[in-house]
């Protein structure tokens, strides 16, 4: 079963970015003694040279718009299939309860090194799992990090995916301490895209009611009272802060 995996990780590795170049230059060679028994980050395949289960598992999702690159049969629906097999393998060997803990630790992973490549993650983890809260509250959360940094290549659409993320989520499901920020990127992306009244009307309906922190109430604050506000205004920490202080949810914490 390991030699499929060969393909995915010289695939990574042939990405212009940090997450696999720095972190892992022989990986792919040193695949083979990858045997799936890290139950976290996987320590003990980095110290053997290799690569650990959530890091293979961030590749597969990686690979997931990019399938013709490492299989070159196969119709759509049978690639996802077999790109879905190979996750839940890696799910049975590194002890995961379930394909979405995996997926969230996996981006976990990816966002140490490449915030960026973290969406890609998200967005290829909602292709598996389309139901997922947690997972779409993970990718708002990132969206909104890469916007307010200016590192995104196309502003309005990644508001308008806040938007359309943030208006699927269920409610009862969402993770305690991340309905700050979600209600807040929600306001802001639809203030930005020309929804302002929306925004008002979802405000007096009780979206925004978490938001505590002094920054984020200012800036609701300057919603209210104009229309037409620059990105920064509403931004809660510079730039530089803004990537370096946002920590990935934790999907076990109790709503």
């Amino acid at each position: 079963m390991d030699d499929v995996y060969r393909p995915i990780v010289r695939w990574c590795q042939s990405l212009r970015g940090p997450f696999w170049n720095a972190s892992h230059p022989g990986a792919a060679e040193a695949l083979p003694a990858w045997k799936g028994s890290d139950t976290g980050e996987g320590t003990e395949a980095k110290q053997s040279g290799g690569v650990s289960g959530m890091e293979l598992a961030a590749g597969v999702l990686l690979c997931w718009g990019e399938t013709a690159r490492f299989r070159s049969h196969g119709t759509r629906e049978e690639l996802d299939f077999y790109l879905l097999a190979l996750l839940d393998d890696i799910r049975e060997r590194t002890g995961q309860p379930s394909l979405e803990e995996l997926v969230l630790r996996a981006a976990g992973v990816v966002r140490e090194d490449d915030i960026r490549a973290a969406s890609w993650v998200l967005e290829s983890a909602l292709r598996v799992l389309p139901d997922s809260t947690h997972v779409r509250g993970d990718l708002i959360a990132n969206t909104w990090v890469l916007f307010e940094a200016g590192a995104t290549p196309h502003p309005r659409e990644a508001l308008l995916r806040i938007v359309q993320l943030y208006e699927s989520l269920v409610p009862g499901e969402v993770i305690a301490h991340q309905r700050e920020v979600l209600e807040y990127a929600y306001l802001a992306s639809l203030h930005l895209t020309g929804a302002a009244e929306r925004m008002k009307v979802h405000w007096e309906n009780g979206v925004g009611s978490h938001i505590e922190d002094p920054l984020r109430l200012e800036g609701v604050r300057r919603m209210l009272a104009a229309s037409d506000l620059p990105p920064e205004a509403l931004y809660v920490l510079n730039q530089r802060d803004r990537l370096a202080t946002w920590t990935a949810p934790n999907p076990a914490e109790p709503v």
